[in-house]
């Protein structure tokens, strides 16, 4: 195994799958650059500002990569294979972070989902590949207003599925637990075992393509949107739809704390009152989508 792979598998093992893609690319592109892994671990700090720079001209992506770049040096000094961390150094871009918008209706949500119901249970079910698609994007829907992140989906195991509860983002910061209504289990379900004819081993994807390959986020995108377009709901989006599940606690007076989880923002301001245990039961139970 190369450097570049240990490090990318670390940083799934660690991050996610996600994270560890964005690494791979990167890596990639810093070897190409500097002619090896070996001038690729000579960098100096410049060098790389300079990379970054000539590369990458929105300061929002400067700062992704520079985040990323960070991270793979951050693994090769924890493996002693490096001193220090250049890209430490590298002057980090100001970025313009806007309010998230919550003005999400719950109704648009669930006329989404109904109408993705429609499709599962009227569409052309002699159509094996197209009836598992639909199955997979009505499931992805109700996690998503659930609280999933898109991004999340991909690293999603059978294992992380049982007794009415979703764990996600597991061995990240965001780990978390949710709380999918009965219709969202039983829709979560049938997209996992629709193209298995045994039973799949704990560790295995919740989720596949029909084809038995693993999904990916840039896939389940393009399928949510299509989905999206053919409800013809104007304005919706997978991440309006993710922050519906925030919206709906909110809507209840439970408090920003409450909203944090299931939906895994980070940047929601904190609260001084923590609400009770007896709080937060009821923000499960008034969830919008528990009566869908």
């Amino acid at each position: 195994m190369t450097i570049r792979q240990r490090i990318v598998d670390h940083i799934a093992r660690t991050i996610s799958a996600g994270e560890a893609r964005e690494a791979n690319i990167l890596l990639g592109l810093l070897i190409a650059n500097f002619a090896g892994i070996d001038g690729f671990l000579d960098a100096t700090t410049a060098q790389l500002g300079g990379f970054l720079s000539a590369r990458y001209h929105s300061a929002a992506t400067f700062a992704r990569r520079l985040s990323t770049m960070r991270l793979i040096y951050t693994t090769l000094i924890m493996w002693r294979m490096l001193e220090f961390n250049p890209a430490t150094d590298i002057r980090r871009p100001t970025v313009v972070v806007h309010a998230t918008d919550f003005d999400v209706s719950p109704a648009d949500v669930q006329r989404l989902i109904e109408a993705q119901e429609t499709v599962v249970r009227c569409g052309n079910a002699s159509d094996y590949y197209w009836a598992h698609q639909q199955r997979v994007v009505l499931a992805s829907m109700y996690l998503v207003a659930s609280g999933v992140l898109l991004s999340e989906l991909e690293d999603l195991k059978m294992r992380d599925l049982g007794c009415g509860i979703l764990k996600v983002g597991c061995g990240t910061l965001r780990e978390r637990v949710i709380w999918p209504s009965n219709a969202a289990l039983e829709a979560i379900g049938n997209a996992a075992h629709s193209t298995r004819i045994l039973p799949p081993v704990p560790g295995a994807p919740l989720f596949v393509q029909p084809h038995g390959a693993l999904l990916n986020t840039k896939l389940v995108s393009k399928w949510f949107r299509r989905a999206i377009e053919r409800a013809d709901i104007p304005g919706l989006t997978p991440a309006k739809i993710h922050r519906s599940a925030a919206k709906g606690v909110l809507e209840n007076g439970l408090g920003w704390d409450v909203a944090r989880n299931p939906s895994g923002y980070r940047r929601i301001p904190k609260m001084s009152d923590v609400p009770s245990l007896t709080d937060m039961e009821r923000a499960i139970a008034r969830h919008p989508l528990e009566s869908v």
